[in-house]
Parts: structure tokens; sequence; C-alpha cells
């Protein structure tokens, strides 16, 4: 698993953009499905800078709750 994670950020550092990354990105633009754009909506909400420090609160809350203090205390750490 190390081994495929270090050829995939080897591979990221060496192409800017992968060619399958445009291809899909134009397509997805063109949907006008509005089923979709409210489900891509919805993803992107996750990343709101409030909706994630909500959602860290909250599973650092239930991990407390479970007395698994280490797991409370290193979540709100993760990098991503």
């Amino acid at each position: 698993m190390l081994a495929c994670a270090i050829a995939l950020s080897f591979t990221a550092h060496i192409f800017a953009v992968f060619p399958f990354d445009l291809k899909i990105s134009h397509e997805l633009q063109e949907e006008k499905n509005s089923v979709f754009a409210l489900g891509m909506q919805g993803v992107s909400a996750i990343g709101d800078t409030w909706t994630g420090m909500v959602m860290v609160v909250a599973v650092s809350a239930f991990f407390i709750a479970r007395r698994q203090l280490l797991e409370a205390g290193f979540y709100p750490c993760h990098p991503e």
C-alpha cells in the first residue's frame, strides 16, 4: 500500500494533469440534470469551512463520549 502511495505521488508530481482528468471535468460540467447538480452542491457543501469544522467537532465529541480520548485528540490534527 505504501508503494502504491509513493508511486501515485511520484506520478502526480511528474504529470500536472492526467489526460482523463480533463475529460471527466468537461463531462461533469456539461451535465444538465438538476438532481445531479443538487448532489454536486451537497458534496461541495461538505468542503465548506464551517461544515468541515462542525464535522470535526462532532466526530471529536463522539470519540470523547465513547472514552476514546486518543482518537478524539488525533482527529482534529489530521492533515486533510
